[in-house]
């Protein structure tokens, strides 16, 4: 696992500073004639099919201790957003308070009509399932295998809230020829996909060469002056219909 020192001292770099630039994996999608739009009701909306996620969440006090808070964080119950995700990355103490979304990862053949019709058929069902949960937010379908991902695949991206309601229905129902891998997104973008990823069904492994590379990329920026946040998003949560990937 590889860990990317910051220096304390921000030595000037002018022209690397402007010259790097961060750009998601780019993947190609295959259009489906399903919304992935998610739902922004109304926290306060009365349906029956709709559900939220709610969660105590801990914050830091100023001298870096934890304080116990019932107090609505901008993530209880709603959907992902920056402002959540910069919330919780400001927080201090213990480093899964500073964690707010997750990505599963669904993997298939694809090679095939009827591998298609099955990634079609179970890319359809997710939808379905999540459809009205607020905080769960579902991609297009990737047809190609594209580093750091083995497979074509789709993902499913959701606070850290909706884990115990998105976890096991993709436990209970993940087709036996599937693999999905569930991993937290955090500013250890290496970590997240080796040592602190869950699987489910067979491992296949990441290819963490362009996980490093965006890693000590982010690093640099940093370093330069650069909001980790801001930089982060993209990949945390990027607008699936107008972004090439996630990761």
């Amino acid at each position: 696992m590889m860990k990317v020192g910051i220096s304390s001292v921000c030595l000037p770099k002018p022209q690397a500073c402007r010259s790097q630039q961060l750009a998601p994996c780019c993947s190609p999608r295959r259009p489906t004639a399903l919304s992935t739009q998610c739902s922004t009701r109304s926290l306060t909306a009365t349906t029956s099919h709709a559900r939220r996620c709610q969660h105590t969440v801990v914050k830091g006090d100023k001298n870096g201790g934890e304080i116990s808070t019932q107090a609505q964080s901008p993530t209880q119950g709603g959907p992902i957003n920056f402002e959540a995700f910069k919330w919780h990355q400001a927080l201090t103490g213990n480093p899964d308070r500073r964690l707010y979304v997750l990505h599963a990862h669904v993997y298939f053949p694809f090679s095939t009509e009827n591998d298609r019709a099955m990634a079609d058929k179970f890319h359809a069902e997710v939808q379905a399932r999540f459809a009205d949960t607020i905080g769960v937010k579902i991609s297009d379908i990737y047809p190609e295998a594209v580093a750091p991902h083995p497979m074509p695949q789709f993902e499913i991206a959701f606070t850290k809230y909706c884990l115990q309601d998105t976890a096991p229905w993709l436990i209970f129902n993940r087709p036996d020829k599937y693999s999905i891998l569930v991993h937290p997104f955090t500013s250890d973008v290496v970590a997240d996909h080796d040592a602190s990823a869950m699987w489910l069904g067979k491992n296949l492994g990441a290819d963490l060469t362009p996980l490093i590379e965006l890693q000590q990329k982010i690093a640099d920026q940093v370093h330069c002056g650069a909001d980790e946040a801001s930089l982060l998003w993209p990949f945390v949560y990027a607008e699936i219909n107008s972004q090439s990937s996630l990761i």
